[in-house]
């Protein structure tokens, strides 16, 4: 009411004074009031605790654009589960229940030890390279000719999955099929690598139906001239 009253008066000072600059200060006057008058209403309506804003509901006056997108996709980086690298149970031996502990290492005479009737060195080899955005198989026999050879890729896997424990799983039951097809049942497995589907692989092998008579790790590593490491990704 005080408020019509007010603007009853000033508007009847604004039509008996002859200057229209008067009548002009007097409109802004008012309009600064009728902003005041909300304000306030809003600051009775308003909660009597409010809750503190968080820094990123707060974007300063001087931060960019692309500053807050940087921030935000780091925000988003920690939120994210961390990566499965799929080497869980790595050092785990007891992976393989029909696992024979009496011949675990090779001595002078395993070349010619018989398994079915056929010597270890004459056994067809089942190399896996795994990457770590990749995992590559060859089948060959005794003298290293090449009879089968698969990747993740090949096997319809794209971009980042063909770096994972399942896709290596897929490609090495396909290569067990494969090689029972040909007719190889008993394999010498050859690990390089230290990529997710290293153990997956061999695990699918056992699965599959192939008889995995030995494991040996072949991965190169150069004790001289080390490279240079790659630098550390900036976000």
């Amino acid at each position: 009411q005080f408020f019509l009253f007010y603007w009853q008066v000033q508007s009847k000072i604004c039509r008996e004074e002859p200057q229209q600059q008067e009548c002009e200060k007097r409109k802004k006057i008012m309009n600064n009031l009728r902003l005041a008058f909300r304000a306030a209403k809003l600051l009775l309506v308003a909660p009597k605790t409010p809750t503190r804003p968080t820094w990123t509901q707060i974007r300063l006056l001087g931060s960019t654009n692309s500053l807050c997108k940087s921030e935000d996709v780091k925000a988003m980086l920690k939120s994210l589960p961390k990566r499965d690298e799929g080497v869980d149970g790595e050092r785990d031996t007891e992976f393989d229940p029909h696992f024979r502990h009496d011949v675990a290492f090779p001595d002078a005479d395993t070349p010619n030890r018989l398994f079915n009737g056929v010597p270890f060195s004459q056994l067809p080899i089942m190399c896996v390279r795994a990457t770590k955005n990749n995992t590559h198989m060859v089948l060959a026999n005794s003298e290293h000719t090449i009879m089968w050879r698969r990747s993740c890729g090949q096997e319809g896997f794209k971009k980042c999955r063909k770096g994972t424990n399942v896709a290596a799983q897929t490609t090495a039951i396909g290569m067990a099929k494969k090689a029972l097809d040909l007719g190889v049942t008993q394999v010498r497995v050859k690990l390089r690598g230290f990529g997710a589907g290293r153990l997956a692989a061999v695990k699918a092998f056992e699965m599959a139906g192939l008889d995995v008579v030995s494991l040996t790790d072949v991965t190169y590593i150069n004790w001289r001239n080390n490279p240079r490491a790659k630098k550390q990704r900036r976000l």
